[in-house]
């Protein structure tokens, strides 16, 4: 029986096969030569600058090699911080990061999450601009449904830290209080979308991935 290609692919990056599955339920069967070029020196430690357009996989070429080390290294604390400067793509990464954190066992911390981005993402169908870029997209309904099939629907709360503030002008906070409910859960009055009182959360972040501060 001729082998899948896509295994052969994953292996051939040094990937974990686990992580094989879990892109397999997100319909992806094969990576972009930026993905094969960058994965293997992210796994070697090596620190890149990826430079790619939207909707190329740049996402997925930064944080597979790090679950890959996490699974594999099985490191006590924080393992990985990806940091976004736009909401839409915090949107994003709410469901990707969900995703993987149940299908492959790892936790995560959630900052004013974006809990059904698939709707209130509708009113930007279209052609849209990159505010850092200038480059323009088009945003699509399968971009949305993309977005829906990621949705955990019964999330396990033992997995994440959820910070919330009241004052969030973009997102409803009692709709990711309900969806986590049972997770470590913060909630400040006031503040906004951009979590005004993140730093004092520092140190809960860091108990949460159980990181020693000397």
């Amino acid at each position: 029986m001729a082998r899948d290609p896509f295994a052969a692919q994953v292996d051939g990056l040094g990937l974990d096969p686990r992580i094989l599955e879990v892109l397999k339920e997100l319909g992806i069967e094969s990576f972009t030569e930026p993905q094969v070029q960058a994965i293997p020196p992210i796994l070697a430690g090596s620190n890149i600058l990826l430079v790619a357009p939207t909707g190329i996989g740049k996402t997925e070429a930064a944080l597979l090699p790090i679950l890959h080390r996490i699974l594999a290294e099985k490191p006590p604390a924080v393992s990985c911080l990806y940091l976004t400067p736009l909401r839409a793509l915090n949107r994003d990464m709410l469901r990707r990061m969900s995703f993987f954190a149940e299908r492959l066992g790892v936790r995560a911390v959630l900052i004013n999450p974006a809990i059904t981005p698939y709707v209130g993402l509708e009113a930007y169908l279209g052609t849209q601009k990159n505010l850092y870029t200038g480059e323009t997209y088009e945003l699509t309904r399968a971009d949305l449904e993309g977005w829906r099939a990621l949705a955990v629907e019964r999330p396990d709360p033992e997995r994440y830290l959820l910070l919330l503030e009241t004052g969030d002008e973009v997102l409803d906070w009692r709709e990711a209080a309900r969806k986590y409910e049972g997770a470590r859960t913060v909630i400040r009055d006031g503040g906004d979308h951009t979590m005004q009182s993140f730093a004092e959360h520092l140190p809960r972040i860091l108990a949460f991935a159980e990181i020693a501060v000397s």
